[in-house]
């Protein structure tokens, strides 16, 4: 039996790549050490051992406490419950052991254990718990403050560096969307798209340097790619700006989740690829611990239905809506669990915009120069989103393990009509926009999962299935140019574009038709895993233990990009004959003709801006009918930008954990991790009538070894302290790594760097953290990165070509090439991440109720990024040579902001509960340049929610009122070196209230 060569490849090089081995014979000799040794242990301690497993609930309402910790004192011994309250603790000898059984709000239980080895090995114990008293008088310790504590739990007791967001986290504030969600942690700043969460930016690293999992395993990715090769900007087309490997994570509703864990520093048994974080998601299971009422029926289900209108105060709408259904039970003695949810909601996510772009006429002056702006543009944008997601959840706990069947599913549906005005300050012309695009993405989650005890070694097994698919198949652009719109251009060329806007001379009747233009974009990816990770646990003496695990991954990622443009008149006859049949005189076709007085404009950006005029949508796209007349297809864009490929990832890793006590463990550990690329692009060469050239496969590997070892030790109870240093990586774009390229009749070369390696990053966390009863957690995360090899998009002049073998070699031209390079020059990022959680169950009376959730991250960051430069060189008898300069500016990482702030204030009394949260994010910075003066950041943005609900009198029933922007912030970007905005996204209040029952 043969293995396939891209699963070959992995452990050849594990053995070929002796020059890693001396490099880093500190760490790494070290961890092989420890691992031997422990192996070795093994086979001395073949005596029979015991796994332990039972349940933590409530001792009065039955309800499971996730996150309470069962611990066999004094010998590292210990476990923590999971959603439902279940623990295992595996590997426990023959004997007698003191147990601790502990829960945020609850009295700790303390007592002796028994532990003798029956004949199957697994012993079951289950316990219960009473909250606490003050004064003889017992605390009622809330489901939203279980939950919290839970969190906190979860977060300590883990072994990679992580936040936690609970359930019922989660379900407290006005989230629609599993991005906003995750925008409460620490670290973590949004990139919004009419005021919903859409991408996240954890610890300053743009959305593609972070991965995003459900149940530990990969999401497909869901974002088209903008790097289109025939229109690549060199200024802004940094990899950052790309992101084709990121995930919009808006068309995930929040409510279908059972928990968020935002992983900053992974452990080797964890996929690598990420630099800034892993967003992993936990789905709901079922929960049901006590039958239903009178008659004990355990077989009926227990349902929780949902029912939301909401308002949009942007443009006054009143049409908004969610609707969700859960049905859960669980079978057998509460072994077999069924979780079964499905979600509709539709939301107006409407946006004002206005964008300004800043040059530099006189770049003679250098840095004193002073911007003008040569172009604004202010867009309505009536946005809708219709989302709709299935989640199913089958899973079988028994006394050995576990098996898990789940399923899931969303789909979001973005329709968007755009109506704009778009000034060329220079010229003084102004054109009257509109367009319209159906945007919609889907994806399909599948995943099996089995865990079980064997006689020497635990197994966990996942195999999945992952399908995405973005499609935006004809986005649709008309335009309408009146000349002569701004009296004296060159005066405005230096002023604000608040100002060049009101003075304006708009005349929709002096507008003449220009023409229309399509796009269509569809992005499609498959992804095929198998995860295994087997692990042992072993005890050399008293209170030293630990476990050994290794394991693998085998993954096959399919991706393909297709794009056609294609522009023209269309059929202005049809729209003709649409006007004349309503009484419009016809002739020439001018904005006038085609308004639509019902359109509601609104005060558009407070009045500060003249608002676009309301087109009439429908009579335009007569415009542009499906046989396409009137337009023609651009070949060239539609053929060059178009690729596939798969990719195959594959990973083997060893890892060892070592408790010495309650109080040290140690966990060092290597993951060997490659990724082969093989996609297929266009090369091209441009000729007078067209373009020359074929498609051309290329396959290329990336292999790394990436040492890690993280240490926790707790000297007190109240006390935790921890360290990580990890090496992680991430790959470049899909669009990038296609072998496309096209060389101009200029000598101008536009290359997809197919060779370009990935970006690695060393990094290191060390965290202190507080926690007691009183307390609750109080954190402290110091941590660092230094990033080797950042992509960067570069423009160089050459004339010698042989750097890349695969462009024709021509010589005698000056060639202007245009490509995406790993920095020679590492990237240092630092950071401070503090985080408070508590509630206040210990103050007396109506006081007792109050919650507080408080982090604060400052980031900072130096990049260099590239700029080859072209000078002239003068020699001493006159002469004069044009040189190449390679050279770089320093500036932050693109996305990175400097501070963020989450605050949430919450209250709960009986059945009613309150949540206040504030969110702040400051100087985000926009857009890198060489210029300082065309670089922007965002100005300061605070934004309130509020989250209200009330428990009725009638079982299972709540109304609650959720508000999202109560102060109708919105996003601004500044230009660094002038006083005005150059970009506002203006999104008002919008607001949900509801109903849920539970049967």
């Amino acid at each position: 039996m043969s293995f396939p060569s891209e699963w070959q490849r992995p452990f050849s090089r594990f053995f070929s790549q002796k020059v890693w081995l001396h490099n880093n014979t500190f760490s790494f000799r070290w961890a092989l050490l420890i691992v031997i040794h422990l192996c070795s242990s093994l086979t001395a301690h073949t005596e029979a051992s015991v796994t332990l497993s039972g349940t933590v609930k409530d001792a009065k309402s039955g309800e499971p406490l996730p996150g309470a910790n069962v611990v066999f004192v004094g010998t590292g011994f210990g476990a923590s419950t999971d959603v439902n309250g279940r623990y295992t603790i595996r590997g426990i000898s023959a004997g007698e052991y003191p147990v601790k059984v502990s829960f945020v709000g609850y009295q700790t239980y303390e007592s002796k254990l028994t532990v003798n080895p029956p004949a199957t090995g697994a012993m079951v114990k289950d316990y219960r718990l009473l909250p606490v008293t003050i004064e003889g008088e017992e605390i009622v310790v809330s489901g939203q403050a279980i939950g919290q504590n839970a969190a906190i739990s979860q977060q300590l007791g883990a072994l990679p560096v992580m936040n936690v967001v609970s359930a019922a986290k989660i379900l407290e504030l006005p989230d629609m969307t599993a991005a906003d969600a995750v925008g409460r942690l620490p670290g973590v700043a949004l990139i919004r798209v009419g005021g919903e969460g859409s991408q996240v930016i954890i610890r300053g690293m743009a959305p593609q340097y972070n991965q995003v999992t459900i149940e530990g395993v990969e999401l497909p990715t869901d974002i088209p790619s903008n790097n289109n090769i025939t229109g690549v900007d060199g200024v802004s087309g940094t990899l950052a700006r790309l992101g084709d490997r990121a995930i919009d994570l808006s068309m995930i509703s929040s409510n279908m989740l059972g928990g968020i864990e935002v992983i900053k520093a992974v452990t080797p048994d964890m996929d690598a690829t990420l630099i800034g974080g892993t967003i992993n998601f936990t789905l709901r299971r079922a929960a049901r611990t006590t039958p239903m009422a009178p008659r004990n029926l355990t077989w009926v289900p227990s349902i929780e239905l949902r029912a939301e209108g909401g308002y949009n105060g942007l443009k006054n709408t009143r049409n908004d809506y969610r609707l969700v259904a859960s049905l859960e039970n669980r079978f057998f003695d509460e072994s077999f669990g069924i979780f079964l949810q499905g979600s509709l909601e539709r939301r107006n996510l409407s946006d004002n915009t206005m964008y300004a772009s800043m040059t530099l006429l006189n770049k003679a002056a250098g840095y004193s120069a002073i911007p003008t702006v040569s172009a604004i543009t202010v867009n309505d944008n009536f946005r809708t989103r219709e989302r709709k997601g299935a989640t199913v959840v089958l899973d079988f706990q028994h006394d050995g393990g576990e098996i898990n069947l789940i399923s899931f599913y969303n789909s979001g549906l973005t329709r968007t009509a755009n109506r704009n005005i778009q000034v060329a300050v220079s010229g003084g012309s102004a054109v009257f926009g509109a367009g319209y695009n159906d945007n919609s993405i889907d994806v399909l989650s599948n995943l099996f999962t089995l865990k079980q005890d064997l006689p020497w070694f635990h197994v966990d097994l996942k195999l999945t299935q992952g399908l995405s698919e973005n499609l935006d198949p004809r986005a649709l652009n008309f335009t309408f140019q009146q000349r002569q719109a701004l009296a004296r251009p060159s005066d405005y060329l230096y002023n604000g574009p608040e100002i060049t806007m009101r003075d304006l001379a708009l005349d929709p009747a002096r507008a003449r038709y220009t023409g229309l233009s399509a796009r269509g974009t569809e992005t499609r990816e498959r992804i095929l895993a198998g995860y295994v990770d087997l692990q042992r646990e072993f005890s050399i003496t008293d209170g030293l233990l630990g476990f050994i695990k290794i394991g693998g991954m085998i993954q096959r990622r399919s991706h393909s990009y297709e794009y056609a443009t294609e522009s023209g008149s269309g059929d202005v006859q049809a729209l003709l004959r649409a006007l004349t049949s309503m009484g419009v005189a016809g002739g020439s076709l001018s904005a006038k003709s085609v308004y639509d007085p019902s359109y509601p404009v609104g005060e558009f950006l407070d009045g500060t801006y003249p608002a676009p005029y309301a087109f009439d949508m429908d009579l335009l796209t007569t415009l542009a009918p499906a046989g396409g007349r009137g337009v023609s297809l651009d070949r060239l864009a539609s053929t060059l930008n178009n690729y596939d490929g798969y990719e195959t990832k594959s990973a083997v890793y060893a890892m060892a954990s070592l408790s010495l006590g309650d109080n040290l463990s140690i966990v060092p550990g290597v993951r060997y991790q490659n990724l082969t690329t093989h996609y297929t692009g266009f090369r091209g060469i441009e000729v007078t009538r067209g373009v020359q050239g074929s498609n051309a496969t290329v396959s290329v590997p990336h292999g790394l070894w990436l040492p890690m070892v993280h240490a926790k030790y707790q000297p007190t109870e109240w006390l935790q302290l921890r360290a990580a240093y990890t090496n992680t990586l991430v790959y470049s774009d899909y669009s990038t790594l296609s072998p496309r390229y096209l060389i101009s009749m200029t000598g101008a070369i536009t290359y997809n760097n197919f060779a370009i390696k990935p970006s690695t990053s060393e990094n290191v966390d060390l965290v202190v953290a507080l926690h007691t009863d009183e307390i609750g957690l109080l954190s402290f995360n110091g941590f660092r990165k230094r990033i080797e090899g950042l992509v960067f998009f570069s423009t160089r002049f050459l004339s010698d070509l042989s750097e890349f073998p695969d462009l024709p070699q021509a010589r005698g031209m000056n060639y202007q090439l245009s490509t995406y390079i790993n920095s020679k020059i590492p990237v240092d990022l630092y950071g401070l991440e503090t985080e408070w959680q508590t509630n206040f169950w210990y103050l007396p009376g109506i006081l007792s109720g109050f919650l507080l959730n408080v982090n604060y991250t400052h980031i900072f960051s130096e990049a260099k990024y590239p700029k080859s430069l072209m000078q002239w060189q003068y020699e001493e008898d006159g002469t004069a040579t044009r040189v190449v300069a390679d050279t770089f500016y320093t500036a932050r990482l693109l996305n990175q902001p400097n501070d963020v702030l989450n605050l949430m204030l919450g209250y709960d009394y009986a059945g009613f509960s309150a949540r206040i949260s504030f969110l702040f994010q400051d100087n985000i910075f926009r857009n890198p340049d060489w210029w300082p003066q065309l670089r922007t950041t965002s100005g300061r943005y605070g934004r309130w929610d509020l989250s209200v609900k009330q428990e009725l009198p009638w079982a299972g029933l709540q109304v609650y009122v959720n508000v999202n922007n109560l102060n109708t912030e919105e996003d601004v970007t500044n230009n660094m070196h002038r006083s005005f905005p150059v970009a506002i996204d203006q999104y008002g209040l919008s607001a949900m209230a509801g109903v849920r029952v539970r049967l």
